[in-house]
């Protein structure tokens, strides 16, 4: 229980840690349209898949290991493309993403730190690993909804 300041600044030292220890993160849109497409299914999925392999996904304030986190984020702002996926630190967007891609994702990408080509934005022979360098986002800036995409939703 925060009585105090201090109890206030010791809390926020043992969150930031707790939250440093997830050096991998999946932010899955649960945007209206992503989720009209089954993104919470594959939230579901992805999550089950990443405990199922022992990874750390929630923030547990106890643990020292490092692991994943698995996060519901806003509108990325590409519904057309949906359901959309970011992961992070690499900030590789899938798009279009099915259930049968989630063991997939967990394990060529989350394990291996590799990229899926056939789910990133493609231009004829040119793929966009990222969402910064696609062209629908390339032009915008964003400052009201600068972090929509890529944080938690559900957690402030």
């Amino acid at each position: 229980m925060i009585k105090s300041y201090d109890d206030l600044l010791s809390m926020e030292k043992l969150y930031k840690k707790s939250l440093d220890k997830q050096r991998k993160k999946v932010l899955i849109c649960a945007g209206t349209g992503c989720v009209a497409g089954g993104s919470l299914k594959i939230y579901e999925k992805i999550k089950s898949l990443v405990e199922e392999k022992g990874l750390l996904v929630d923030i547990d304030l106890t643990k020292e290991e490092e692991g994943i986190g698995v996060k519901k984020s806003g509108c990325h702002g590409f519904c057309e493309a949906g359901p959309l996926v970011r992961i992070e630190p690499y900030n590789y967007l899938y798009l279009h993403v099915k259930l049968e891609d989630c063991e997939e994702i967990v394990s060529k990408t989350l394990k291996e730190g590799k990229p899926i080509e056939r789910l990133m934005y493609h231009d004829g022979d040119v793929i966009y690993e990222t969402q910064e360098e696609i062209p629908f986002y390339e032009r915008q800036t964003r400052l009201v909804l600068h972090n929509c995409g890529h944080i938690d939703a559900e957690n402030i």
